[in-house]
């Protein structure tokens, strides 16, 4: 998030709270308290800069001060939660769950976060903690109930992006949660195995070759199996997978 030019109120009270500048905030608040809750050109709420900026300061006093829609998203459906998450800001991201937890405890439903609210591009928070590779980011949506299978507009899931990424710890994570690796991208048709033999990770491969052996025959929108892409090196790895799973033998 590139912080805006200085040209109304809004947004010197949005960079303010980017900045973390709790005190010029309380000024202009004192002066004007509809800044709290208003919104920049691209409609994003003081709060949305202070998550994607891990300003909690910031966010703790737009709380205090009257701030209820933690949850509310901008017009290209981004919430504060899609920020932080975005940033890797664990801190951010626990302030978020937190006061989304207490709202939905006090029926207070304007204030809770919807975990799985997807953006213009379908992407989840954990879909962007995934793909950036922020595994403490990606445990507190996991512990907090965040959906493990949720598509996006490519229909990727987290474990995709995991893969593509080449973090092979999130990926393990988000397996162990339960999540399908039988998946293909829309225009490519990859699968997370296509994704990890791409970004030749072994480590990826071999755990994706045990959980679910059927992706080694799968091919993807050129015609085209792991294998047939895989580097050499990579394709001796899953040819012997291959041939152990077609012998009918334990592979894990």
């Amino acid at each position: 998030m590139d912080l805006l030019p200085q040209t109304t109120p809004q947004t010197i009270f949005c960079q303010a709270a980017a900045e973390g500048n709790v005190d010029k905030m309380k000024e202009m608040a004192s002066k004007d308290a509809k800044l709290v809750t208003g919104v920049d050109p691209d409609d994003r709420t003081a709060f949305h800069w202070a998550a994607g900026k891990n300003q909690v300061g910031a966010m703790e006093f737009l709380v205090q001060s009257g701030f209820k829609k933690v949850g509310r998203v901008d017009e290209e459906g981004w919430s504060a939660l899609h920020s932080a998450a975005s940033g890797g800001h664990l801190q951010s991201v626990a302030f978020i769950l937190h006061h989304s937890k207490e709202r939905q405890q006090k029926g207070e439903k304007g204030g809770v976060v919807d975990l799985d609210a997807q953006t213009s591009s379908g992407q989840t928070a954990l879909h962007m903690a995934a793909g950036k590779g922020h595994m403490e980011v990606a445990k507190s949506l996991l512990e907090a109930g965040a959906e493990v299978d949720v598509k996006d507009r490519q229909q990727n899931t987290a474990l995709a992006r995991a893969c593509a990424a080449s973090r092979q710890d999130i990926a393990a994570l988000l397996i162990k949660q339960g999540a399908t690796t039988r998946t293909q991208e829309r225009l490519t048709g990859d699968t997370p195995l296509h994704m990890a033999v791409n970004a030749q990770h072994n480590g990826i491969c071999e755990m994706l070759c045990k959980r679910d052996p059927h992706l080694l025959n799968v091919k993807n929108a050129e015609g085209k199996t792991p294998i047939n892409e895989a580097p050499e090196e990579l394709k001796v790895l899953l040819r012997e997978y291959e041939e152990k799973n077609e012998k009918g033998e334990n592979i894990n």
